[in-house]
């Protein structure tokens, strides 16, 4: 920063130009308000130390609208402190209403929530999954009467045996 104020001699030599512009870019790209605005900034401020001028549309409206509320602020509390200076006359201006707070009145509604089915078709809890292939069908079938479970299996392949036939028949 100080090379900046003392002259233009470090800008101009590139390196320093190149890294601002670099960095400068990366905020414009930025979808984030406050780095992009940020961006813009440094922009003007660059273009400023090389002798051109530039301006950005977003920046100047967010400086009016933080000029706009500092105005509203001061006459609210110049108001406040003198009560009696104000007429009954005047309309009370509300303070703006600042639209990146989340607002909350939006979840206030259920009809917007959706159910889950809570239809359990007890999937989940099988003691033998469902077989995907007929090579599946096949080790289930040989199973041992003596193995865990055999009996489950058996009664799974059984029962799929002729879903999947049909939806691979060669």
């Amino acid at each position: 920063l100080e090379a900046l104020k003392t002259g233009l001699d470090p800008i101009r030599d590139g390196a320093l130009t190149g890294w601002l512009l670099e960095g400068t870019s990366h905020r414009l790209e930025s979808t984030l308000p406050v780095l992009r605005l940020d961006g813009m900034r440094v922009a003007q401020a660059l273009a400023a130390c090389l002798g051109q001028e530039l301006a950005f549309d977003e920046l100047q409206q967010q400086q009016e609208e933080k000029e706009g509320k500092e105005e509203n602020s001061a006459k609210e509390e110049a108001a406040e402190s003198n009560p009696s200076e104000s007429t009954g006359d005047e309309k009370k201006i509300p303070p703006p209403v600042d639209d990146d707070n989340d607002d909350d009145s939006v979840w206030d509604d259920d009809s917007v929530l959706v159910p889950y089915d809570l239809e359990d078709d007890k999937e989940d809890i099988r003691e033998t999954p469902r077989p995907l292939y007929l090579r599946q069908c096949l080790e289930l079938l040989r199973t041992g009467e003596s193995e865990d479970s055999a009996y489950s299996r058996h009664e799974t392949a059984l029962q799929e045996l002729p879903a999947l036939v049909k939806s691979q028949p060669l």
